[in-house]
C-alpha cells in the first residue's frame, strides 16, 4: 500500500490523504479530482458546485474539464464559461424548435413558414403559432 495525500491545488496544504494497493498505476490528477483548503474553496468556489452549474447549464463534462482548467479553477473566472454554456444550449434549443416546427421568428414577432407570413406571436390568434 502507498498513501497519497490530498493538497490543496491553490497552496500545496494537506487536506487529508488515503491509501491505494501498490499495483494501482495512476497520476495523482486521476485519483484527485480537485482539493481546496477551506481558505481557498471559500475564496475560489467549490469544484462540484461548479460542475453541477455547467452541467445544469448543458455543457459536458469533457468541456467542463477544458473550461475549468482555462478559468484558473476559479469560480470568478468560471462564472463566464457557465453564461456561455447556457447560451450555446439556448440556442441550440431555440434552433431545434425552429427545426421540428420549420417556423422561424423575426425580431418584429412575425412568424415565417417556408418564407411566407403566417402571423405574428404576438397576436392572439396566430395561426403559425400553433
Amino acid at each position: 500500500m502507498r498513501t497519497i495525500e490530498i493538497k490543496c491545488r491553490f497552496c500545496d496544504k494537506i487536506n487529508g490523504s488515503f491509501d491505494i494497493p501498490d499495483d494501482v498505476v495512476a497520476t495523482y490528477e486521476e485519483l484527485v479530482e480537485d482539493a481546496r483548503c477551506d481558505e481557498h474553496e471559500a475564496k475560489f468556489g467549490n469544484y462540484k458546485d461548479m460542475e453541477e452549474a455547467y452541467l445544469a447549464a448543458g455543457g459536458s463534462i469533457e468541456n467542463f474539464k477544458a473550461d475549468i482548467a482555462e478559468a484558473d479553477y476559479k469560480i470568478q473566472n468560471f462564472q463566464a464559461f457557465i453564461e456561455v454554456q447556457q447560451k450555446r444550449t439556448d440556442l441550440q434549443k431555440s434552433t431545434t424548435e425552429v427545426e421540428l416546427t420549420g417556423s422561424v421568428v423575426d425580431a418584429e414577432g412575425n412568424v415565417h413558414r417556408n418564407g411566407v407570413k403566417v402571423g405574428n406571436i404576438n397576436e392572439a390568434d396566430c395561426e403559425g403559432c400553433q
